[in-house]
């Protein structure tokens, strides 16, 4: 199985799918090629539909287990 390890050396760049008053952060290494880091974006965009960006967003999850 890969393991993801982050180097604490990797620059990163937030990039916000969502609003200002809403927002959908994602982090994007800043040493991506830029055709790569384009197409990464682009996908991201079309998809943000499909990531859980809030508790409410965890449908199927009863709520007491969601809050701290």
């Amino acid at each position: 199985m890969a393991k993801w390890n982050l180097s604490k050396k990797v620059q990163i760049r937030l990039l916000n799918l969502g609003t200002q008053n809403e927002p959908q952060v994602v982090k994007l290494n800043v040493n991506l090629n830029p055709f790569v880091a384009d197409a990464i974006k682009q996908l991201l965009k079309e998809c943000k539909d499909v990531f859980v960006w809030t508790y409410k967003d965890l449908r199927g999850v009863p709520p007491h287990l969601t809050h701290h």
